[in-house]
């Protein structure tokens, strides 16, 4: 079982949310409903505690995000205009929202020229360059940036540094302690050289989106206890942000950022958006979303409900119903379409896993043209574009997000000196 099953079975017992089986589509569950905002209301609890000890302001409203709005490259923030260094950029999950946001996206980079490709297909104006970050190559990249950032420009910098071998999943399916110990350590190598980097170069914002895992955490711990106006982090449910689907990562960045995950007014949903709400061309007869990384289940332990549905507890427990966040979306392993009758319908297209990832259903591919399973696979290690998208919207010149002047300075240097 991996970390992404693991997570999305602790969000739907949290949530309350449950599976249903019937042969019509699934019409909101006023008891689940019922959980779901009670369960939005212990956030804005605790804000209306930390308002009367004068440290937050209460929010009490949390706004739903119009899905209309959601899935356009039209710029809708009122952010002040950052130039955007997006390492690790994949096929450009933060780009699209920063660049949503109304930032401009400066450089991209990533060693995946397949990605890459897509990425400039849709960000023609940012620079990119196909590289393996680390250590090795720091040098050329202060350069590239240096090239791109004018000195004294406000400029953001974002990495998510790759996840696969500090992921549970591959700990799982490699059965020698010490090769998965190898490549936690290879793992964990690539965080804290950006996290060290991140600090040396001193931006005016950063941000880091891994995998919530139990190496990252104590990694972002031990750096919060060093250089607490630097460095914080959250590990953050997709599905409150409007994301359809339970995806759960750690973000990091600068603390006036993450407090704005926290507590910020606007960024959460007062209604979890779901498959149906995004996707209006739902497949025939399709009833039920299921991961693909999920066992078969046995067609003949199927059987029919007093209510002209059907029963499978088996497959009941692998199933989403199209009105619930559904599996988290995957590189590899793209969803799939299921019927009444726990039958499988299809897997999900490119332009339908786009939209369970919050990218426009009309984002690009390659101008060569790009593989189906590269786009997916990239589709699922992106970050939800809807997200950060919000998170850059926050940015101000003289609010939320900046940190400069020599306060900047200093937490970087301390920073970079404690944990170098």
């Amino acid at each position: 079982m991996d970390s992404d099953y693991e997570s999305d079975l602790e969000f739907r017992a949290k949530e309350g949310l449950r599976t249903l089986c019937t042969r019509a589509p699934i019409p909101p569950v006023e008891v689940k409903q019922q959980r779901i905002e009670t369960s939005f209301n212990a956030p804005a609890q605790k804000r209306r505690r930390l308002s009367r000890k004068g440290k937050f302001p209460v929010v009490d409203t949390l706004r739903q995000t119009p899905i209309s709005g959601v899935y356009s490259m039209a710029q809708t923030g009122t952010a002040s205009k950052r130039i955007v260094i997006d390492l690790f950029a994949c096929i450009g999950g933060f780009s699209t929202g920063a660049a949503i946001a109304g930032h401009q996206i400066g450089l991209a980079v990533d060693c995946d020229p397949q990605a890459l490709a897509i990425h400039e297909a849709n960000h023609p104006n940012a620079v990119h360059k196909v590289m393996l970050l680390g250590p090795e190559t720091e040098t050329e990249l202060i350069e590239l940036i240096r090239s791109v950032v004018p000195a004294g420009s406000e400029w953001h910098l974002h990495g998510s540094p790759p996840c696969t071998k500090l992921s549970s999943a591959r700990q799982m399916s490699v059965r020698s302690k010490d090769v998965v110990e190898k490549g936690e350590h290879e793992g964990m190598c690539l965080v804290d050289w950006y996290l060290n980097f991140s600090a040396k170069m001193e931006p005016t914002s950063w941000s880091m989106e891994q995998v919530n895992c139990a190496p990252v955490r104590t990694t972002l711990k031990e750096r919060r206890l060093r250089s607490k106006s630097w460095t914080d982090f959250e590990v953050v449910e997709f599905a409150k942000f409007g994301v359809p689907q339970t995806r759960t990562r750690i973000i990091a960045g600068l603390p006036s950022l993450i407090r704005r995950i926290r507590f910020g007014k606007g960024m959460l949903v007062s209604k979890l958006v779901t498959p149906r709400m995004v996707i209006t061309d739902l497949p025939t007869d399709a009833v039920y979303v299921r991961g693909n990384w999920h066992r078969e289940t046995k067609q003949d332990a199927t059987e029919s409900a007093c209510n002209g549905g059907f029963i499978n507890e088996r497959a009941q427990a692998l199933c989403r119903t199209l009105d619930e966040p559904s599996w988290t979306v995957m590189a590899n392993q793209p969803l799939q379409w299921w019927d009444s009758k726990f039958a499988r319908i299809r897997g999900m297209n490119i332009k339908e896993t786009l939209l369970m990832q919050t990218f426009p259903q009309d984002y690009k591919e390659a101008s060569g043209g790009s593989m189906i399973a590269d786009f997916l696979k990239g589709i699922g290690n992106a970050v939800p574009p809807l997200f950060a998208s919000k998170l850059m919207a926050v940015v101000s010149p003289h609010g939320v997000g900046v940190h400069s002047g020599s306060s900047s300075s200093a937490a970087a240097a301390a920073a970079a000196s404690g944990l170098a």
